[in-house]
């Protein structure tokens, strides 16, 4: 016996929407979202670990009269750690772009981007905000991009804007300026 179904033009353009919602985004809802309590310090630098306790408490900022206080929480790991040269010198990146805040306000939500921290050999290196980075290898180097908002190149926001670095002699060095221990 075979069974003939009709269907709309509608109804089949609905159908394929939510499979392909339903297949592409299964995980959206299955992500959960941890407090900084979580992190495991124990496999974190004593100055990431500092990072993390100080904006526990002061990252995250409470709305208007509400009584409930704001938490500093993440999904996908802050802390990243990464070899930063050819040496095996390794890094603890912290980006910031990975926290959110519960029952309160993250003051780098916006377009900008979020401050980019790199703690290597013990320094902290503070990179200003950026919307997202990654490294590169290229030749005998390894290279930092810093995907910035637009104006951070004289442009207007919407535009791109990648600075690049290398980490050579404990500093960041880039065409336009070196990034120095703070």
């Amino acid at each position: 016996m075979e069974i003939n179904i009709k269907t709309s033009r509608k109804a089949n353009v609905l159908l394929t929407l939510g499979f392909f919602a339903f297949s592409c985004f299964p995980m959206a809802y299955a992500s959960e979202n941890l407090t900084i309590d979580k992190l495991d310090f124990t496999k974190m630098s004593i100055k990431a670990r500092a990072i993390f306790l100080n904006d526990k408490e002061n990252f995250c900022t409470s709305y208007g009269n509400s009584t409930q206080k704001p938490e500093l929480i993440f999904s996908e790991h802050p802390i990243e750690k990464v070899r930063i040269s050819y040496t095996e010198l390794k890094a603890e990146v912290i980006d910031y772009n990975r926290f959110q805040c519960l029952n309160g306000s993250n003051p780098y939500n916006g377009s900008a981007g979020a401050p980019l921290i790199i703690i290597v050999k013990g320094k902290i290196f503070k990179f200003g905000l950026a919307r997202g980075w990654k490294l590169i290898s290229w030749n005998e180097s390894r290279i930092l991009l810093v995907d910035r908002h637009g104006t951070w190149c004289d442009l207007p926001g919407y535009r791109a804007c990648i600075e690049a670095f290398i980490f050579e002699k404990d500093e960041f060095l880039s065409a336009s300026k070196a990034i120095k221990n703070q």
